[in-house]
């Protein structure tokens, strides 16, 4: 038996969509640039695992760099396509004509949030070790491991509850 499918409805971005969209492609391209600045300038190994305290505890070639942007690429653009298509997408509601539109218009601007986090998340991460790699910071005692798992469940789960909350919430 298959599933009555959700109606498709195309959602046109309002400013503030917008705005998300193009911070998080900015950053992408703040993390390029600074990659290849990085690929250019340092020569040698660079830190690949930092530990409890920020400090370098495994060190890499320093292409492995360039695999952050291009995965943090890799999944913007994947999330970018994937918001054309709200109406595949799981809901805590069951969605009907009626609340469609704000439905997706939430699941969508949650995707952009996401997506923008994300890519913030590799730019600090790229930074860190950057800077740790042209000896810039000895260690990176302000993102060590603790403060970037804080920051990742902060950025990534907090816009998610709310999201859940306003889904859920009858008009």
């Amino acid at each position: 038996m298959k599933a009555p499918s959700n109606p498709k409805l195309k959602i046109l971005p309002n400013r503030l969509d917008r705005l998300i969209e193009v911070i998080g492609w900015v950053i992408l391209g703040l993390l390029w640039c600074l990659t290849i600045w990085a690929l250019i300038t340092i020569s040698g190994d660079v830190p690949i695992h930092f530990n409890f305290h920020g400090d370098p505890d495994r060190y890499g070639p320093i292409g492995f760099i360039i695999l952050i942007p291009v995965m943090t690429t890799l999944i913007l653009a994947g999330i970018t396509w994937l918001n054309r298509y709200p109406h595949i997408f799981n809901y805590p509601v069951k969605i009907t004509a009626e609340n469609a539109l704000k439905q997706y218009t939430m699941a969508i601007r949650l995707l952009r949030i996401i997506k923008l986090s994300i890519a913030l998340i590799f730019l600090i991460i790229n930074i860190s070790i950057i800077t740790t790699a042209n000896g810039t910071i000895k260690n990176t005692p302000f993102w060590s491991s603790a403060s970037i798992i804080v920051l990742i469940i902060i950025i990534v789960f907090l816009p998610f509850t709310v999201y859940l909350s306003k889904s859920s919430r009858k008009k």
